[in-house]
């Protein structure tokens, strides 16, 4: 993977910055072979799509083909300005250093006053660098030749240089009809070359003539033009210019023109340098522009209105080309992210340094052009970061709400980046981010995965992408219950219908208490997608070995949340998916191979639990705490199974009465599931909640609410299984009563 490769990876800032600088040359490469398959595809198509104007579904395909063909060249033109730029502006330290003693040596000679010119102001070598930059692309492209033989045979037709001839032969022709000549005509004859005066009864003067076009004062525009460019004219140029381009380099190109004459008339004698000035008026384009430092900007923001270049000016990667040349780049990315942040909903005030125009940016359906400006902004981004010294501002603004919504264009990247199932892509962009944001984004969009052994696969991304495992999984929890606000004072004071499930009226003597069915709820799958997000957050704490403590503390409130708002089915699924057999197999037997007795580990006193502590290197939770969070967490799993269980019971005890004569595997399945029965309940007879808490009054309401019916249940199980209730168990029953009533 490039970016991987080139964004991140040890070495020095010099090694770094080649790293980054490679990685241009890789897109601008990359955008290259697209154009030219482009440019292939559509050679061979594109007369032919012309002229079956009747059939609209190529029409189509050539309207897309020549969409994409413009946008890959928007691109590659923007990576060729971006390398060009960047390596102006972010010298290499040791061998820039280097080569610039050496330049400045050669430049200082006088018979290379271009080379000392250029040389000699930063702005002069950029103004330079965007000039080469504008000649390069206009060269760019197929050959003329070859341009010229696809369209000859797109067309069907002869050569070009044979059109010529059937046109010469239609316009003689014409002439003989003119004349009422019916035989081949006589140049010599007084007929036809009467009729080759002019209305001034001079000869007619041929093209082929060099002086023609001086003599009949009609200088052709493009030569004017040409001769406009060589002079740092602007006047005589702006005459041909027709798109962006031409307008920057004819701009460019008298800014240069210009100062270069300064320049070497500063290297002459004082009285030489007047006399010129006054014997040759040239065109004085700095002076045109006016304040020199703000040249560039005022000359894009012209464009942006001008008739012939204001709609290719909008355009999202011109934007993004005249944010780079103009060094507004901090600006650019933060009007982009304003953009993309009002698209998402996530703007609620706007810093006072954003300008309200927000035209020609691009949007988050933009899938191939905001892949352009993020890789923009990271990569200047990182040049910022390697090259400590340099006198640029940086991209990314230091305030952070500014910087935010900077970073709102790589957060909607990566978003993208999920929708196109590209997963292993996004801890490497969200490491661009600040902290903890980068944790915020990376955990929203990687949450959605299930495989565990994806999951396991990610979180060597991410830590290869130089981000924290540990913050990164305890993120996920973090996030979603800040959403639903205070979950335990929810679920303390939540209002809610009495837990029943035991059947009303008189029990039989068959069968004793009926419990109800299916009091989960008919769907077992039925659960919010909040309640799922919580749940595999905690699938992901159990990933990571240093994290198998916050399973007891996230658990213990998910748990509340869930049970103290009577979702049942939630609570289910979270027993089943994040058990504590499964935290103390990691801890106790770390081969996996002994099952965790849930009844009886979590009664080792707290010397057990600093031990687990200590192996995973965490000094700051109590082991004290870390017990009580234990205990709870066991105490409501074994809740949720005891209930679990009894309803299966309560299933199999209907079908055992809609069909009396049921086999012996069905009696085994109910004996096993009062064994389980019998195994979840036993922890609620010793003091079960019964601990000291902050939060008290959540597990206090979820006592009140759930342990009477439990028992109850629990106690007609035992009549119909005919097991013994023993004193013991009455004395507990008692107990638990004596405390929630």
């Amino acid at each position: 993977m490039a970016e991987d490769d080139c964004l991140g990876g040890p070495g020095s800032n010099q090694q770094k910055q080649e790293r980054v600088l490679e990685l241009v040359q890789r897109f601008y490469n990359h955008a290259s072979e697209r154009l030219d398959q482009l440019r292939h595809r559509g050679s061979g198509n594109l007369t032919d799509n012309e002229m079956d104007v009747d059939d609209a579904e190529d029409e189509t395909d050539l309207a897309a083909t020549i969409s994409q063909l413009r946008k890959w060249e928007s691109e590659l033109q923007t990576w060729d300005l971006l390398q060009r730029l960047a390596t102006l502006r972010y010298p290499q330290t040791k061998s820039a250093a280097a080569t610039g003693g050496l330049d400045a040596e050669i430049h200082s000679r006088k018979d290379d006053l271009w080379g000392s010119f250029v040389a000699q102001a930063d702005r002069t070598a950029e103004r330079k660098t965007v000039l080469e930059w504008l000649q390069h692309t206009a060269t760019t492209g197929p050959a003329i030749d070859e341009l010229i033989r696809d369209l000859q045979q797109n067309a069907e037709r002869g050569q070009i240089i044979a059109h010529g001839c059937i046109h010469t032969r239609t316009a003689l022709k014409l002439h003989k009809d003119l004349l009422g000549a019916s035989r081949p005509l006589d140049p010599l004859a007084a007929n036809v070359a009467q009729s080759l005066m002019t209305s001034d009864k001079a000869p007619l003067v041929s093209q082929l003539d060099p002086d023609a076009v001086t003599r009949q004062s009609r200088t052709d525009e493009v030569e004017s033009a040409v001769y406009g460019v060589l002079a740092g004219d602007i006047q005589s140029v702006e005459k041909v210019c027709k798109s962006w381009d031409d307008f920057m380099f004819m701009h460019y190109n008298a800014l240069l023109r210009s100062q270069f004459d300064s320049y070497v008339l500063e290297q002459c004698q004082p009285e030489m340098s007047a006399n010129i000035d006054q014997q040759f008026a040239v065109f004085d384009a700095v002076q045109y522009h006016g304040e020199e430092s703000t040249a560039e900007k005022r000359l894009i923001k012209s464009l942006k209105v001008h008739k012939l270049t204001r709609d290719e000016a909008s355009m999202p990667l011109k934007v993004l080309q005249a944010a780079l040349i103009t060094r507004e780049t901090s600006q650019h990315f933060l009007q982009q992210g304003m953009v993309l942040a009002r698209e998402r909903g996530e703007v609620d005030t706007e810093p006072t340094n954003t300008e309200a125009d927000t035209h020609g940016f691009v949007n988050g359906r933009d899938y191939d052009t905001l892949r352009v400006a993020v890789h923009v902004l990271i990569i200047l981004s990182t040049l910022d970061e390697l090259e400590v010294s340099t006198s640029l501002s940086t991209t990314f603004e230091r305030e952070p709400q500014t910087r935010a919504i900077q970073e709102t264009v790589i957060s909607s990247y990566v978003t993208l980046l999920r929708l196109a199932q590209y997963e292993e892509l996004i801890p490497l962009y969200c490491s661009k981010l600040s902290m903890p944001r980068a944790y915020e984004i990376l955990s929203v969009n990687l949450r959605h995965l299930t495989d565990r052994d994806t999951r396991l696969n990610q979180l060597e991304l991410v830590q290869k992408a130089g981000l924290d495992v540990l913050r990164f999984v305890r993120m996920q929890p973090r996030l979603i219950l800040s959403q639903l606000g205070n979950v335990e004072q929810e679920a303390g004071n939540s209002r809610r219908e009495p837990f029943r499930i035991i059947e009303a009226g008189p029990g039989s003597l068959k069968y004793g208490r009926l419990i109800k069915i299916d009091f989960f709820g008919e769907d077992p799958d039925a659960i919010s997608e909040e309640e799922e997000l919580l749940i595999r957050s905690l699938e992901w704490l159990l990933l990571v070995d240093e994290a198998w403590p916050d399973v007891f503390f996230v658990g213990v409130k998910v748990y509340k949340y869930f049970l103290g708002t009577m979702r049942l089915n939630a609570a289910r699924q979270l027993a089943n998916r994040v058990t504590m057999s499964q935290v103390l197999q990691q801890r106790i037997s770390p081969g996996g191979q002994e099952e965790a007795d849930i009844a009886h580990v979590p009664d080792i006193d707290d010397a057990f639990w600093a031990d687990q502590l200590e192996a995973i290197g965490d000094r700051q939770t109590s082991s004290r705490l870390l017990a009580t969070q234990a205990r709870i967490f066991r105490d409501l799993e074994c809740l949720v199974k005891a209930l679990d269980t009894m309803e299966t019971i309560a299933s199999l005890t209907e079908l055992s009465r809609e069909d009396p004569s049921a086999k012996r595997d069905f009696w085994n399945q109910v004996g096993n599931e009062v064994k389980n029965a019998k195994e979840y309940v036993e922890p609620m007879f010793k003091g079960w909640l019964l601990v000291d808490e902050d939060d008290a009054q959540c597990l206090q309401a979820i006592r009140d609410t759930y342990l009477p019916e439990t028992i109850l249940a629990y106690i007609s199980i035992h009549e119909k299984s005919g097991l013994s209730w023993t004193s013991a168990h009455n004395n507990a029953f008692m107990d638990g009563r004596k405390v929630t009533h």
